[in-house]
């Protein structure tokens, strides 16, 4: 019995079409498998033990830990800023300040006092450009007091924010959540409450940082997206 060419071609075409299509699924998996492991744990960030608290409803909570005398967190300012609003419509940025020791208590202070006085967004720039640019020493309240003051803000309305319990319980607060991050250096980045990233971890430059918080904020929306996916429908 003679067999039709043209269903045997058919079939040769079906046959090639399938293994097209497992190549291309096979490639897709491939890519895929890349931009998962485009950072590396250990390496590009780690993972809280102790997850912070998030309060960021549908974006994703990301925090910059920080130090106004810290030439690294200055040398960050100016990206960290345009990368924070880029992302505004996904993430939830907020500052914290940060101190190693006693010394570095007066500058959380001065953070938290402007932000007080609604003055923390026009200030915040200008305390990193006056201690690392023009050289005025912002150590002790004094020298706060001055120095806001030959700037223009009322000196004994900032002394009282400075000092106010609010203030001093944000202080405390922030502390608080660099213990809980472990928080090795600054300027470190807190994404979801969950993964930390930092120069001294990655080897890496600020900007660098920058691009792993960004895969790591992509990493915990597809997370969140999963989870809710597994939830079961009532």
């Amino acid at each position: 019995m003679m067999t039709n060419p043209f269903h045997f071609f058919h079939q040769v075409r079906e046959r090639i079409s399938r293994w097209r299509c497992l190549w291309l699924l096979l490639a897709l998996c491939a890519i895929g498998n890349t931009f998962a492991s485009d950072i590396v744990e250990g390496f590009d960030y780690r993972t809280l033990k102790a997850p912070l608290s998030t309060s960021a409803g549908t974006k994703i909570e990301v925090i910059e830990f920080f130090w106004y005398n810290c030439p690294h967190c200055n040398a960050m300012e100016p990206l960290i800023e345009p990368w924070a609003k880029r992302n505004s419509s996904r993430i939830l940025f907020k500052r914290v300040p940060y101190a190693r020791n006693e010394e570095w208590v007066p500058q959380q202070q001065l953070y938290f006092a402007l932000q007080a006085m609604g003055e923390v967004e026009a200030w915040h720039s200008r305390i990193f450009q006056a201690i690392h640019e023009q050289k005025i020493p912002l150590k002790s309240v004094a020298q706060m007091a001055d120095y806001v003051q030959r700037q223009g803000l009322d000196r004994q309305r900032f002394l009282a924010a400075f000092k106010s319990p609010a203030v001093i319980q944000q202080t405390l607060h922030a502390a608080e959540l660099a213990e809980q991050a472990v928080v090795e250096s600054v300027p470190s980045i807190v994404v979801d409450g969950r993964y930390i990233t930092y120069a001294n971890l990655t080897g890496g430059s600020n900007a660098e940082v920058l691009q792993i918080a960004d895969s790591l904020v992509n990493k915990a929306l597809l997370e969140r997206k999963k989870k809710a996916r597994e939830q079961p429908v009532h």
